[in-house]
């Protein structure tokens, strides 16, 4: 394919990106918006949450194992049309039982669309572009988030099942899309002969966190702030500094990490981001709160492009399904971790500890990617200790 043609699939993908980020901004946080409203238990709402995102972990394992050698698209447009169906029903009941299953739905169809479109990507991208591509990538995605997120709960205080009609909407405009400007291009290739996950641990542990820490601000942070008293319209604007922090952010840095090296810039990132993030839980005057909300976006939001780059960098062209399978097989079960677990400790310890796990992974991240950082900077030295021997 000439570098032209490649480049007008990307600039499709782009939209894909900003359209399903525009759907889930649309129906993740207001369906917890919606559940809170209707007084469901905490642990039910994390449960119903987490469900989500074990749907999207499980369906990118089955993806990468079933549909190598296949045309994807096909399957892109029936996960889009799935989760849109189920963001239709999803506010004409009041069981938390019917609920689950169409969060279970909603995920599956998601995860079909993840691997398709970034594997894709990463086709059609140049090797020396993947980190620049990952994070328009993302980008587009985050800036769909930000806007649905901050108009969805006006929405809502509309009609309550305008924001999730507007959300399966625009999958349904992205099903076109997919089936008219990239079928047949989403061919997933054979397996690789070596296991990929050996290659790329750290960048997925990466993955795992940065889920567990987003999906607890877009899942659990509009339930915090209710219960502190904040109005639901007042909630869309909190949950949507994060999200444009993390559109802010994610070109700068991701910039930024390409000139300074990326691990090292990756380990910066983390220590401000448990900073902000404890800031959020400790200051109760509202417009401070905002400010802390966006910078933790800020710093968090680049997660997502710099793992992801960090885990395709050195994989083959055989290998990138399996890896982006695998990144988003991460960042889903961290992402279906995250609110469970940390409605878990809400109830046992308190409101105020919403964050406190989340904490305790970027911690063990920072010792992790700083580890690396040692061993790396050691092994230089000794390759030219016996260089120059």
């Amino acid at each position: 394919m000439s570098s032209d043609k490649k480049e007008l699939k990307l600039t499709f993908i782009y939209v894909v990106a900003l359209l399903v980020g525009t759907a889930m901004g649309m129906f993740i946080p207001i369906a917890t918006t919606h559940m809170t409203t209707l007084e469901l238990d905490s642990l039910w709402i994390g449960t119903i949450s987490s469900a989500f995102f074990i749907a999207l972990a499980v369906g990118s394992v089955y993806i990468d194992r079933k549909m190598r050698g296949n045309d994807f698209s096909v399957m892109v447009v029936m996960g889009l049309f799935i989760t849109a169906i189920s963001a239709i029903a999803f506010p004409h009941t009041t069981s938390p039982i019917l609920w689950l299953l169409l969060m279970l739905a909603m995920g599956t169809g998601i995860s079909f669309n993840l691997v398709g479109i970034q594997t894709a990507m990463h086709v059609f991208s140049k090797e020396v572009d993947r980190a620049k591509v990952s994070g328009l990538y993302s980008l587009f995605f985050a800036l769909g988030f930000a806007v649905s997120s901050i108009t969805g709960p006006k929405g809502y205080v509309l009609s309550p099942m305008l924001p999730f009609y507007i959300g399966a909407a625009v999958l349904i405009v992205c099903c076109f899309i997919v089936n008219r400007k990239l079928k047949g291009r989403l061919i997933i290739a054979r397996y690789p002969k070596h296991k990929t996950i050996n290659k790329v641990p750290v960048p997925l542990y990466g993955a795992f966190v940065y889920g567990f820490a987003e999906t607890t601000v877009i899942a659990l942070f509009p339930m915090f702030l209710l219960m502190r008293g904040v109005g639901v319209a007042e909630v869309g604007i909190a949950v949507g500094a994060f999200i444009v922090g993390c559109v802010i952010g994610t070109l700068p840095i991701t910039y930024l990490a390409d000139r300074v090296g990326r691990k090292k810039c990756f380990v910066v990132v983390i220590a401000v981001s448990i900073l902000s993030l404890a800031g959020v839980v400790a200051i109760d005057h509202y417009q401070t709160m905002l400010l802390f909300s966006f910078i933790t976006g800020f710093v968090v939001g680049p997660f997502y492009p710099l793992t992801l780059a960090l885990t395709v960098q050195d994989l083959t062209q055989e290998e990138l399904p399996s890896g982006t399978a695998l990144f988003t097989f991460t960042y889903a079960a961290g992402s279906a971790a995250g609110p469970i677990l940390s409605a878990l400790v809400i109830a046992s310890l308190g409101i105020q500890h919403i964050f406190s796990l989340t904490l305790v992974f970027f911690l063990s991240l920072l010792l992790f990617v700083g580890l690396q950082l040692v061993r790396e900077k050691h092994k230089k030295k000794f390759d030219r200790g016996n260089l120059s021997g």
